[in-house]
């Protein structure tokens, strides 16, 4: 999509958040208590828009209205049920076969992928890559329109530290001086609910970055600041990295993550305007989304 096709939208979220379609059209958030689910729920829910989750946990805390549907995308009577009456679909990336065959049946007319910037660089046998890229496909061979959003690294990534900081100064990890493009979750729930109920983004893949290129040791820094700390990064061997991850991760995984980090000491990472184009103003640095969260360090 060209940049004046997504200024005008930007410009017309800023002045209407319920954009061109109808309200009362209902969308079903699957992932719906994540930080990027729950944020697009949470956004078409105030904007007015009527709402659907499909989750596990009935007993969340869901805005005001919302219906809820128990059950998860690995269950095809649930996803069926949960897609009945449905037009809009922001799809979380997970058991591909049974959705696009609940997909062919039901009358979803838009699906936003929730899908990764790995899929642009990432071997074929990459499993995080791989995850992504069968979701994308799901969406494409559905038949609704679809909207890819493919952001890079999460800056909520950085609460995989906060158990050592709440414990002491010293982080350990691997690949310190891998340089990431962090981008607020809450950045791409707005650009997520945008695309849902935007009929102009049409079958369009769009790059999603934070403002700015950091390191994890500069990401550290920053919580420092935050923090009113003097928090060390303690550089590990890969042995000890991937003896670390493998306590919370299956060895094809372990190698995803470890060969993303190794790439990003390698590559330098493109900052991408489309949030800021879609949103209608700039992204959150990391420093803001650290100062937001600063509890879940302390």
């Amino acid at each position: 999509m060209c940049g004046q096709r997504l200024a005008a939208s930007a410009s017309d979220s800023a002045a209407d958040p319920s954009g061109t379609e109808k309200r009362g059209t209902m969308i079903l958030i699957t992932g719906a208590t994540g930080a990027v689910g729950g944020g697009v729920l949470a956004e078409l829910s105030d904007a007015g828009v009527s709402v659907r989750a499909l989750t596990r946990r009935p007993e969340h805390p869901f805005p005001a209205g919302v219906e809820v549907v128990v059950g998860d995308l690995h269950d095809a009577a649930t996803v069926e049920r949960a897609l009945d009456g449905v037009r809009g679909l922001f799809l979380f990336p997970e058991a591909p076969t049974v959705v696009a065959e609940a997909l062919r049946r039901s009358p979803v007319g838009r699906v936003v992928t929730l899908s990764s910037s790995t899929v642009l660089d990432r071997p074929v046998d990459d499993v995080i890559a791989r995850r992504h890229r069968e979701a994308e496909a799901v969406a494409e061979a559905s038949g609704a329109t679809w909207v890819h959003l493919r952001p890079g690294a999460f800056a909520s990534n950085a609460l995989r530290w906060a158990p050592a900081i709440r414990a002491g100064d010293v982080v350990n990890g691997v690949y310190g001086d891998a340089v990431n493009t962090p981008i607020d979750p809450a950045d791409i729930a707005s650009v997520a609910a945008r695309a849902l109920i935007d009929e102009r983004l049409e079958n369009i893949a769009l790059t999603l970055s934070g403002p700015q290129a950091l390191s994890a040791h500069e990401q550290l820094g920053i919580l420092s600041e935050v923090l009113g700390r003097s928090l060390q990064w303690r550089e590990l061997d890969l042995s000890q990295a991937r003896a670390g991850l493998a306590a919370h991760a299956d060895a094809a995984m372990v190698e995803s993550m470890l060969g993303l980090q190794a790439q990003a000491v390698r590559t330098v990472p493109t900052l991408s305007p489309t949030v800021r184009e879609i949103i209608g103003h700039d992204p959150r640095t990391f420093a803001d989304w650290a100062r937001a969260h600063a509890e879940k360090f302390r």
